[in-house]
């Protein structure tokens, strides 16, 4: 039994001395990197340069310069252009995030680009119910003046302002609104919409009609390149939102969204590229798939609205067994024309 005893022990020594109890990283190899800082300018001009490094932190302390090795890129692009490792040629007023990446971590930092003397101004479009999207605002200072369309989040930026400006702001359905003030300093400036008249009561049952364009889409089935989609709508001030009944793909992360102020009319059916989601998508045969998307703007009354429409219809061919649209679909512009019935 004491000979037994002295041999365990001695094969649990060997263990330990071999390291048994955790691997070692090998001699040379940098432990894993947690962070990557990017130091470098804020604002700049246009017409110079602009240079930016890259530490790398590692997970054991130390650190190391590493903007000859980590991949840089700018968003959005055309503000700057990349000609070296964290150095950028700078090519317009505007606003973008320098990227660096090194070793799967990434770190970025926003640059203004303005003209010496000038400044940024900027605001958010509301309305009653919320931000504003298709907006026109102009700025017209110095003799001059600027303009910028509103998307989803309702904000507007110009760059280079400085001095007196004249402020205005219009879009369909709405009274237009105008102001005037100096700007100093990067300015912050909102702006409110009134609509030219009580909104459209929309609530209920109606009937979209679109189509695909001719001749680009006559070899379809009627059922694809016509659309009679079913909707309940639902009105929340001005901001409408859309319920397709037909037998629908309903999306994660498209819709379909839209809006009433006064009698004008407004719809987005969105489209996400990446997830491959439509805001309206169907399956009107077992292997035959339509997905459409696009903008509308329109005007009429209670019962019947009708207006333009820009957008895209795709057609998919999959097996009977699919469960979601696969391949590469025929595509067709959508006719400009869209009406909007009440049932």
């Amino acid at each position: 039994m004491r000979t037994r005893l002295i041999v365990v022990a001695a094969f649990m020594v060997g263990l330990a001395s071999c390291g048994g109890d955790s691997p070692s990283r090998p001699s040379g190899v940098p432990p894993p990197v947690s962070r990557v800082l990017i130091s470098g300018p804020t604002q700049v001009a246009p017409g110079g340069t602009a240079s930016f490094t890259a530490i790398a932190t590692y997970t054991d302390g130390s650190t190391q310069d590493v903007t000859l090795s980590a991949t840089w890129s700018a968003f959005p692009a055309g503000v700057v252009r990349l000609t070296n490792p964290g150095q950028f040629d700078v090519l317009t007023a505007g606003e973008t995030r320098i990227q660096a990446s090194f070793r799967s971590t990434s770190s970025g930092l926003p640059l203004l680009v303005l003209p010496a003397g000038t400044f940024k101004l900027s605001g958010t479009v509301r309305d009653s119910s919320g931000v504003v999207e298709a907006v026109v605002v102009e700025a017209r200072f110095g003799g001059g003046s600027k303009s910028f369309t509103t998307s989803r989040d309702g904000k507007y930026a110009f760059y280079g302002v400085a001095g007196a400006v004249e402020l205005l702001a219009s879009a369909r359905g709405y009274d237009p609104a105008d102001m005037t003030f100096s700007v100093s300093e990067n300015t912050v400036r909102d702006v409110s919409l009134t609509t030219t008249a009580a909104p459209l009561n929309l609530n209920g049952n109606w009937t979209l009609s679109l189509s695909a364009s001719s001749p680009c889409s006559d070899s379809w089935p009627e059922a694809i390149r016509h659309r009679e989609e079913t909707a309940e709508i639902t009105e929340n001030g001005t901001r409408l939102a859309f319920r397709f009944t037909n037998p629908t793909f309903q999306p994660a992360f498209a819709g379909t969204t839209g809006r009433i102020a006064g009698s004008e009319f407004s719809m987005a059916i969105d489209f996400d590229d990446y997830y491959l989601e439509y805001g309206l998508l169907e399956r009107p045969t077992p292997t035959d798939w339509v997905g459409v998307f696009g903008t509308g703007e329109g005007t009429g009354d209670q019962s019947k609205i009708s207006g333009t429409f820009t957008g895209r219809f795709d057609y998919y061919i999959t097996a009977a067994s699919a469960r979601f649209p696969q391949g590469v679909p025929f595509r067709c512009a959508a006719n400009p024309e869209f009406t909007l019935r009440r049932q």
